[in-house]
């Protein structure tokens, strides 16, 4: 799928390059959003561990908003997996167990960066800090386009992920914040 595009994406080239016959394959995937959804779930299972290590860790809820940033910041440079994930929101757009997957990452992983942002500052309300959280999550679903791509060497991406920085601590404190109070 990778090296094909979601367009040329085929049961038959899946099973080519897995060695078992197109029949095999459909019986426990049937269709190329069904093969998607089974790449895609460990991947996102991986990612909300991470993110749940992070707070259950004594760390202070400062220093993990910062790896999570710091982990955003490499995951949207990481040109590897990022066109599997725009695949993945490709076919959510007309698979529902897709969306399902999309919808249901996106819920937890708001919840629960919402409540280390309130952790983090606990003047935010819970509404606020879920705000706050689908703002960081947007940020950084917007980063991957830009710094996942080609695009990242241009002129107007410098100090770019400074920047990035710079407004998330902004949002989650209120205040700008640097790396070192932070």
């Amino acid at each position: 799928m990778l090296e094909s595009g979601p367009i040329d994406f085929s049961l038959r080239a899946v099973a080519l390059k897995a060695g078992i016959s197109v029949s095999n394959l459909q019986y426990y995937f049937p269709t190329r959003p069904a093969v998607l959804r089974a790449v895609m779930a460990p991947v996102i299972d991986t990612y909300l561990d991470a993110l749940k290590q992070a707070l259950q860790s004594n760390a202070s809820p400062r220093a993990t908003i910062e790896a999570i940033l710091d982990q955003s910041l490499r995951d949207a440079k990481d040109s590897k997996n990022i066109p599997l994930w725009w695949h993945f929101f490709s076919f959510a757009s007309s698979d529902p167990e897709c969306a399902q997957m999309r919808d249901e990452w996106y819920d937890t992983l708001t919840s629960e960066l919402a409540k280390l942002i309130r952790a983090a500052n606990p003047e935010r309300g819970a509404a606020e800090s879920a705000h706050i959280a689908v703002l960081l999550i947007s940020m950084v679903d917007g980063m991957t386009i830009h710094l996942g791509t080609a695009r990242s060497k241009r002129a107007y991406m410098r100090g770019f992920e400074a920047m990035f920085l710079e407004t998330a601590r902004n949002l989650v404190w209120g205040k700008t914040v640097d790396a070192e109070t932070a």
